[in-house]
């Protein structure tokens, strides 16, 4: 798995000059796996439910965990679990946990859930999520000062002899911030490197997260996909039914195959070694409502 140092493409694109550690989003979506991780990951086999209503997937954690979804995840009691410590509505929730001391999976430090099923290209969706950040006690979700991580991410799939890049949008924590991170290529077969020289990479600002902290959060995103402008593409997103970002203009990769949701901590800090800018050693997220529609 090859590691892709952000720090000098990104200063002269990004909003702010910040130095940032190294990012692996190398084969982040791969079925196959070694056979060292793939014992360490589990998989869920029951059936998944019937969508409710208009949606294309919906779960709300109020039973077992639906097939739909693949566990990026340690095999252990904590790495992803149905809770009632809390829940948006009904009387759970699922609680996500990651430590600095997991192992390696597919190439990082994550503990996410992924629908199995991937889109076709430049469809128009509406994704729909809760989380909840923990509020003190064991669980709080400290401000890291230099460490970040993605908690949602929609990332493609490279097309036939095509390497990885980074995921088109990605939901950050940094700083005590929620950051949108987009990027986009119009090229048939994309690099990480290729896309950043074009300067084809943006980072929004959501906003503070340290007052959110202890209740359930509600995002929307509302995404028509497309990689060139005359595709209409669009990013309106949703915090607790207020729209906080609406943004046109390319938004994904030029693949034969659409974008994936993820949820959970992907931490990539703590896979670092020497480099890793992060003081945290324990990350615990909540999430309920998710629906694809």
């Amino acid at each position: 798995m090859k590691k892709h140092v952000l720090v000098a493409c990104m200063t002269a694109f990004l909003i702010s000059s910040i130095t940032l550690p190294s990012i692996s989003f190398a084969a982040d979506d791969s079925v196959s796996k070694s056979a060292a991780e793939s014992a360490l990951v589990t998989t869920v086999a029951s059936a998944a439910s019937a969508p409710a209503g208009s949606a294309l997937f919906r779960d709300d954690f109020e039973g077992e965990l639906q097939g739909s979804w693949y566990r990026e995840m340690a095999d252990t009691d904590y790495s992803g679990t149905i809770s009632k410590n809390y829940a948006a509505s009904g009387s759970n929730s699922f609680r996500i946990e990651l430590n600095k001391s997991d192992p390696i999976i597919n190439g990082s430090k994550r503990s996410e859930l992924t629908l199995m099923k991937r889109e076709g290209p430049l469809e128009e969706r509406t994704y729909s999520f809760s989380t909840l950040l923990p509020d003190g006690g064991d669980e709080d979700f400290a401000v890291d000062p230099e460490g970040s991580e993605v908690i949602a991410q929609w990332h493609n799939t490279p097309d036939d002899g095509e390497e990885w890049t980074y995921p088109p949008l990605a939901l950050h924590t940094y700083k005590g911030h929620y950051e949108l991170w987009r990027i986009w290529d119009d090229a048939k077969m994309s690099t990480d490197e290729q896309i950043m020289d074009k300067g084809n990479f943006v980072r929004h600002d959501l906003g503070s997260y340290v007052d959110d902290k202890g209740r359930f959060v509600q995002w929307t995103f509302k995404v028509k996909w497309g990689w060139l402008d005359s595709q209409n593409p669009r990013i309106q997103v949703y915090k607790d039914g207020e729209l906080i970002l609406d943004v046109e203009g390319p938004n994904t990769t030029n693949d034969e195959e659409g974008t994936v949701l993820k949820l959970g901590i992907y931490k990539w800090d703590w896979a670092q070694g020497k480099d890793n800018t992060s003081i945290l050693s324990n990350r615990v997220i909540y999430y309920d409502n998710v629906s694809v529609k």
